[in-house]
C-alpha cells in the first residue's frame, strides 16, 4: 500500500535508514573493536540558519562512523563549500548532492564531487582528483584502503575508477561494490543495449536487463567474501546466478540474501500468481510478500495478503492479526525473538514486539537490536507540528527526541551505549545514551 505523498516528502531521508541500511549508510557500522568510537555526547558543527533553509532536509549532511565528525554543503557567497565540523573546503562553481560527503568506514578518509565549469572531480582528504564531464557515485572499500566512484568521460564513455585506475569504458555503470573483505571489486554496466556483470576486471553477460528491485541491482557478496551473487533478466525472465551458475527463471525475483554464517542464500520469486522464498535452491511459503530468517537461518517468517489485510507467517504458523501492511521483519541476533511494524492506518504505525503492540507513531522506522538481543530501539515520527518531530525510541520508551537524525541507531558492542547522529535546530550532535539507564 502506497503511503500519502505528504508523509514520502516528511519521511524520504528515512527511507534511506529504513531501507537496510543500505546504500548511503552501507558502511556505517560499529568500527572494528570500537577503539576509536566517541562515546561521549558532542556536538560537532553548527550549520547557518540559511543553509538549513536551503537544503530542507538536508540530506547533504554526513556523520563519520567513530562520531568525531559530521560534514554538510554550505552555499555562501555564490560560491560552495563543504565544512568538516569547523573546517571549510573550497569555494567551488558547485558541490554534487547526487554523491554526498562521504566517510571511509575507519572515519580517517573523507570524500565528496565538486564542480568547477564545467569539469566534475573527486576530492580526496583535501586533494582534487581529475576532471571528468559527470561523476555518478563514490565508495570506500570496508578495510578504508580503496576508494571507487564511476564517472563519465568526454566521449560519452563511462569508467569505474578503482584507486587512480580507470577500468574498461561501458555505455553505463549502474552500481559498484566492494566484497567484505575488500578484496573483491563489482558492478553491473552496459553497453550496445545489453547489459554485464563486472566482477575484478570478469565481464559476464550480455543480458537483456538486470533485476531492478532495491538494492538487487548490485552484486552481493557473502559475509565471508567467499561467494557472489546477482540477478539478472534474459528472454524474459529473471534468474539468480549464484558464483557462476545460473538458476530457475522466474517472472520477478527480490531480496537475494547471503545467511550470516555464509552457508545459505535466499531470495523471494514470483511465477504466474505464486509468491515464495527460494531457499538454497528449494521453494518455500505461499502467497510470500516480505520475509526474512534468523540468522542461524533456522526461523522463517514472512508476510502474506489476505484480500486487502497483511499478516505475519512464522515458521509456517499464522498469526491471526491483520494490518493495512507490515514493513521490516527482524530477527533478533539470537533467532528468539521477532519484530516488525504494523501499519494501522497510513499515519498510525506500531511496533510489534513477539505478538505485542507497542504505542503507535505517525511513522517508524529502523528497527536495531543490540547484539545481546536485550534491546531494541527505533526512530519514530511524532506527529503535527511539533518542533522535535523524531524520537529514538528504547526498549518501549522514548528517550529523546531531535528535529532530525541522520544516521542509523547502533548499539556498542558491550551493549551498553547506543549511538547516533542528528540535528536540533542548527546544530549537528553526536548523540551517546547509556543502554542500562533506560532497561
Amino acid at each position: 500500500m502506497n503511503r500519502a505523498f505528504s508523509k514520502i516528502l516528511i519521511l524520504v531521508f528515512l527511507v534511506i535508514l529504513a531501507g537496510g541500511g543500505i546504500l548511503a549508510w552501507q558502511y556505517f557500522k560499529i568500527p572494528k573493536g570500537e577503539t576509536d568510537l566517541n562515546l561521549k555526547t558532542t556536538k560537532l558543527a553548527t550549520i547557518p540558519e540559511e543553509a538549513l533553509t536551503l537544503y530542507g532536509l538536508g540530506l547533504d549532511i554526513t556523520f563519520s562512523p567513530n562520531g568525531k565528525k559530521a560534514a554538510y554543503i554550505l552555499y555562501e557567497n555564490e560560491k560552495w563549500f563543504v565544512v568538516l565540523n569547523k573546517e571549510k573546503y573550497g569555494p567551488y562553481d558547485h558541490v554534487c548532492f547526487n554523491t554526498r560527503p562521504t566517510f571511509s568506514p575507519d572515519s580517517k578518509s573523507f570524500a565528496y564531487t565538486a564542480q568547477e565549469g564545467n569539469n566534475y572531480f573527486i576530492v580526496l582528504n583535501g586533494k582534487k582528483g581529475r576532471s571528468y564531464d559527470t561523476i555518478y557515485e563514490l565508495s570506500f572499500s570496508p578495510d578504508s584502503k580503496n576508494f571507487a566512484y564511476t564517472a563519465r568521460r568526454e566521449d560519452g564513455k563511462v569508467v569505474a575508477v578503482l584507486g587512480e585506475k580507470e577500468e574498461k569504458p561501458y555505455d553505463a555503470i549502474l552500481n559498484i561494490s566492494f566484497s567484505p573483505d575488500s578484496k573483491n571489486f563489482a558492478y553491473t554496466a552496459k553497453r550496445q543495449g545489453k547489459y554485464f556483470v563486472v566482477i575484478n576486471g570478469e565481464e559476464s553477460g550480455p543480458y537483456d536487463d538486470i533485476c531492478r528491485f532495491g538494492e538487487i541491482q548490485r552484486v552481493l557478496f557473502s559475509p565471508d567474501s567467499r561467494n557472489s551473487a546477482y540477478c539478472v533478466q534474459k528472454n524474459g525472465k529473471y534468474f539468480v546466478v549464484l558464483n557462476g551458475e545460473k538458476g530457475k527463471p522466474y517472472d520477478r525475483i527480490w531480496r537475494p540474501t547471503f545467511s550470516s554464517d555464509s552457508k545459505n542464500f535466499f531470495y523471494g520469486a514470483t511465477e504466474g500468481v505464486k509468491s515464495f522464498v527460494v531457499f538454497n535452491g528449494k521453494e518455500k511459503g505461499e502467497n510470500v510478500e516480505r520475509f526474512v530468517f534468523s540468522p542461524d537461518s533456522k526461523n522463517f517468517a514472512y508476510t502474506a495478503r489476505k484480500e486487502d489485510k497483511y499478516f505475519v507467517v512464522l515458521n509456517g504458523k499464522e498469526e491471526k492479526i491483520y494490518w493495512n501492511n507490515i514493513y521490516s521483519l527482524t530477527f533478533s541476533p539470537d533467532g528468539k525473538s521477532l519484530v516488525y511494524i504494523a501499519e494501522e492506518k497510513w499515519d498510525k504505525n506500531s511496533v510489534i514486539f513477539n505478538g505485542e503492540k507497542g504505542k503507535s507513531y505517525f511513522d517508524i522506522s529502523n528497527l536495531t537490536f543490540s547484539p545481546n538481543s536485550k534491546n531494541l530501539g527505533y526512530i519514530a515520527t511524532i506527529s503535527g507540528e511539533v518542533s522535535k518531530r523524531f524520537a529514538v525510541v528504547l526498549n518501549g520508551k522514548e528517550v529523546k527526541r531531535h528535529d532530525y537524525i541522520f544516521t542509523p541507531l547502533i548499539f556498542t558492542l558491550d551493549n551498553k551505549f547506543l549511538y547516533y547522529g542528528a540535528l536540533d535546530k542548527n546544530e549537528l550532535w553526536w548523540i551517546v545514551e547509556k543502554v542500562e539507564e533506560f532497561e
